[in-house]
């Protein structure tokens, strides 16, 4: 199978999923310690192409720092612990880009979609704008 072909059965997949009520993310192929690393990076291009040409969001979830010979065991396919932790950030970066560019729009916060002002203003969306999002 070609990469192409790959890319749109993943696609094909998460457009099945999408509704009107909910978001749907692919996630970016892990980098591999074998031969087919290659694919997988042409993978990962396909993803991207597709999902900017449709109504999918495509998780640039850093997987890039996923390295095959600090974060995989011994198969150099599966992450190890510590992959498994990077992986897991990843993700719960996506959710808090997610639940804050939410919380912003609800609130119509001059922060909106600036995931990079989070750390300098925790307490301004944690006491008002995802506060006020639980109660939607």
């Amino acid at each position: 199978m070609t990469s192409e072909e790959i890319a749109k059965k993943i696609v094909n997949v998460a457009s099945q999923l999408k509704t009107e009520d909910n978001e749907v993310c692919i996630s970016e192929l892990c980098q591999r310690g074998d031969d087919w690393n290659e694919k997988a990076k042409a993978v990962n291009i396909e993803l991207k192409n597709l999902c900017s040409n449709s109504n999918l969001s495509f998780f640039l979830c850093n997987n890039e720092n996923i390295i095959p010979s600090s974060h995989l065991n011994n198969s150099k396919l599966h992450l190890n612990v510590k992959g498994t932790k990077l992986l897991q950030n990843n993700f719960t970066n996506l959710l808090n880009y997610w639940c804050f560019d939410i919380a912003c729009k609800y609130n119509d916060c001059i922060l909106e979609g600036n995931i990079d002002d989070i750390p300098q203003s925790p307490d301004i969306h944690t006491s008002t704008c995802f506060s006020d999002l639980r109660n939607v």
